[in-house]
């Protein structure tokens, strides 16, 4: 969202997914809530700007070899595309855990600046 001139001030994320985080962040000096949900989509995280500007990322698990992670980033970087998280990660051979299901949810937007927080 900052390449977009936006600050995050929420993050969302699938609490079977991760690990436990801290209910805030101190990001370059600003507070960022965090906020886990059970409901949320898994492989992904979603940040919230102001005005609940939203910006859903896809996350590729590490082991994932080169060329999967490649093309899975680039069919959920594809404008104007309804294709699944799973289908996405699925039809790119990306192995994932399997995950309860959730109602059908859409990749609008991958950004990855590749800095770590």
């Amino acid at each position: 969202m900052a390449a977009l001139g936006l600050p995050v001030q929420r993050v969302s994320y699938d609490l079977d997914g991760w690990d436990a985080v801290g209910r805030r962040l101190t990001v370059r000096g600003a507070v960022v809530r965090m906020e886990g949900f059970r409901t949320a989509q898994p492989h992904t995280v979603t940040m919230i700007g102001p005005d609940r500007a939203r910006i859903r990322l896809l996350v590729i698990p590490p082991a994932t070899p080169g060329g999967a992670a490649r093309a899975a980033m680039r069919a959920a970087a594809r404008t104007g595309s309804t294709t699944t998280v799973e289908n996405i990660l699925e039809w790119n051979n990306v192995a994932v855990r399997h995950a309860p299901t959730l109602p059908d949810r859409r990749v609008a937007f991958f950004y990855d600046d590749g800095v770590a927080s």
